[in-house]
């Protein structure tokens, strides 16, 4: 069921889809996709019989409350797409049922609380996490760094603080060139409208799809980061874009950075040694548009 691309669709989501009055097609549904409309109101608690479900992309619209509990018992589902809506309250922990999920797009709303250690604990599958445009608090959980098929880490504009955790560094899928292509294969095996996010890069908004696979970014800019960069970060070969900007970090740039092709910016921090991410970061959005 798709009705995204400005439909306009207005008021509160029906509650009763999926109920034994609705349409026995709706139980064999793949996507709910109401993305890009001007619904409102809060997510319904209940919607029955959509156990076939693998997406779910309800962006862009002006929802409210919390992420109800049956989202979090399709076992099936494998992207959850929730971003740029008023959302509100911590990470109910029926999340970390979602064993199966791909992509993970909350950004942009008003979640608050800790960034829950079971996404890394349980979350195993999870390649996209963008929490961008919260109010998240507390430390990044270390345990993030079990997600070894993990290459979109967005945490930026939230309330972060702590150090960087320096196991960060041993992201897999950020190490080798090879894991790479293996996983941008996989990918366009099994590619679909779903693999496409809207991040933030060198300033400005860019919306990944076609080369989304391969696009390999952390974001920890304007949080209350503190602490040196760990020199672990230099091993992340394949990143496209690394953004330190903004937090409160001190401490000598680690030297092997510069040889990083993803650095964008590690500006507005009491940060010491030359900054190289106009050497090393010019040509990133033109090497993109040769990809695509």
């Amino acid at each position: 069921m798709a009705l995204s691309g400005n439909n306009l669709l207005s008021g509160p989501i029906p509650s009763n889809i999926g109920d034994s009055s609705s349409l026995e097609v709706l139980h064999y549904l793949r996507v709910i996709d109401l993305s890009n409309n001007q619904l409102s109101g809060k997510i319904p608690k209940k919607w029955n019989n959509l156990n076939q479900l693998y997406a779910i992309d309800l962006s862009k619209n002006k929802l409210s409350g919390g992420i109800p509990s049956w989202m979090c018992s399709i076992s099936s589902l494998s992207h959850l797409i929730l971003g740029e809506n008023n959302l509100t309250g911590e990470l109910s922990s029926c999340l970390q049922n979602c064993t199966e999920l791909y992509s993970l797009d909350l950004g942009n709303n008003r979640f608050s609380g800790e960034i829950p250690e079971w996404i890394g604990e349980r979350m195993s599958s999870l390649k996209q996490l963008r929490l961008r445009g919260n109010i998240f608090t507390g430390d990044i959980p270390k345990q993030l760094c079990r997600l070894s098929h993990l290459h979109i880490l967005d945490l930026a504009v939230n309330n972060l603080s702590g150090s960087i955790p320096h196991c960060l560094g041993d992201l897999i899928a950020l190490t080798s060139m090879a894991l790479l292509h293996t996983e941008f294969d996989k990918d366009m095996t099994y590619a679909s409208h779903y693999d496409h996010m809207e991040l933030v890069v060198k300033g400005q908004d860019m919306v990944f799809e076609s080369i989304f696979p391969i696009v390999n970014l952390i974001d920890l800019s304007s949080n209350n980061l503190w602490g040196e960069i760990p020199n672990g970060i230099t091993n992340l070969s394949t990143l496209s874009n690394l953004n330190f900007s903004r937090n409160q970090l001190i401490g000598k740039i680690p030297e092997n950075i510069r040889g990083m092709q993803g650095l964008e910016n590690l500006s507005c921090n009491c940060l010491s040694g030359p900054n190289p991410s106009q050497h090393v970061f010019n040509n990133f959005i033109e090497s993109f548009e040769l990809v695509a």
